[in-house]
């Protein structure tokens, strides 16, 4: 599975990277989310059309619930992606091996995103659907490398904030995208993020994520 592949790119890029990286404070996630919220804000201050009005509330939605969930503890930091998903690796069948390409976004970062990437493009508005669906992918990402208790605890909190990086991406970049793209991957952006927030405690309690 896809998991597996993320998995072992994460337990192959903790090889490559410092014996000294950094540890992340949990109880840093609102802080980030506000400032990246803040951030995307100012793009939409230049821009017009109802279908954007909605992104505001969204967002203060995501830091509210962030800050009055606040969690204790540490993330490890590493080498990661940024971006793995499906499109960005390329599977040669004859010879059973990967290509990972999009290469921008490389660099240090929360351990725990790579694959929280894949878990905050899966949902649907099923929680016990998307129960199955996330605890399917944990399992298969751990078989080549395992997580902290506490990365596993700050998985949701982690699915906001990917979503919230995903949003400002796509309004910094909205020219260069183009419209139709832009459209097309704003509103998908935004129907992942209300489905993290509608089912955030469901998807916090999932028993794998219970350790």
């Amino acid at each position: 599975m896809f998991a597996r592949l993320v998995g072992n790119f994460s337990k192959v890029s903790g090889f490559v990277s410092p014996d000294n990286s950094p540890y992340f404070e949990l109880a840093m996630i609102p802080q980030l989310a506000t400032q990246v919220a803040e951030h995307a804000t100012q793009f939409l201050r230049h821009m017009k059309g109802a279908r954007l009005s909605p992104i505001v509330s969204l967002m203060a939605e995501s830091i509210r619930l962030l800050k009055g969930r606040p969690l204790e503890g540490k993330a490890r930091t590493q080498l990661t992606h940024g971006d793995l998903h499906y499109k960005n690796v390329i599977w040669d069948s004859a010879s059973h091996q990967y290509t990972i390409i999009d290469l921008n976004s490389l660099g240090p970062g929360i351990t725990a995103t790579e694959i929280v990437v894949l878990m905050s493009n899966i949902l649907s508005d099923s929680p016990l659907l998307n129960e199955v669906k996330i605890s399917q992918v944990l399992e298969n990402y751990e078989k080549n490398f395992q997580l902290m208790t506490s990365e596993k605890n700050c998985i949701p909190h982690l699915m906001i904030i990917r979503k919230l990086n995903e949003i400002e991406y796509l309004l910094e970049n909205r020219d260069s995208i183009g419209e139709n793209r832009f459209v097309r991957n704003i509103h998908f952006a935004q129907q992942q993020l209300t489905y993290i927030i509608q089912q955030f405690d469901q998807i916090d309690s999932i028993d794998h994520l219970l350790v």
